[in-house]
């Protein structure tokens, strides 16, 4: 059994490594939390960002996300988030993923947000 167990996190850890990493990549410049927590990552979103809107289109991308304001007690407009479920995806699907998403995010972000965006993934390929 214990053999068996850290063959299972050794696995885990690898995939938890895949969305973090493109994460990094693609959004720079936004918190991610919860990574030592489970199968899930949470994205916190800049505020002027509908996480209704976002979800929606991330849905039409084929992008299956959550809206954090669900797992909270109190929603709240001014704190959007996404979950982001990485257990049972096939590594191969997690970087087009947050590609796609990434896309998305920031075609919902305002102005100042876009312009942040690009200066931040600007940094992070250097």
């Amino acid at each position: 059994m214990d053999r068996h167990l850290r063959k299972i996190r050794r696995v885990y850890r690898q995939r938890r490594d895949l969305p973090v990493a493109a994460l990094a990549r693609h959004l720079p410049g936004l918190p991610v939390s919860g990574v030592a927590a489970g199968l899930h990552l949470m994205v916190n979103l800049p505020p002027a960002i509908d996480e209704n809107a976002l979800l929606g289109a991330a849905r039409e991308q084929s992008v299956h996300v959550f809206g954090a304001g669900a797992c909270r007690t109190r929603p709240r407009a001014d704190q959007p988030a996404i979950v982001l479920g990485y257990g049972c995806v096939a590594d191969s699907l997690i970087e087009e993923g947050v590609r796609r998403l990434a896309r998305i995010i920031v075609s919902h972000s305002g102005r100042a947000s876009r312009r942040a965006f690009a200066v931040a993934g600007a940094h992070a390929r250097r």
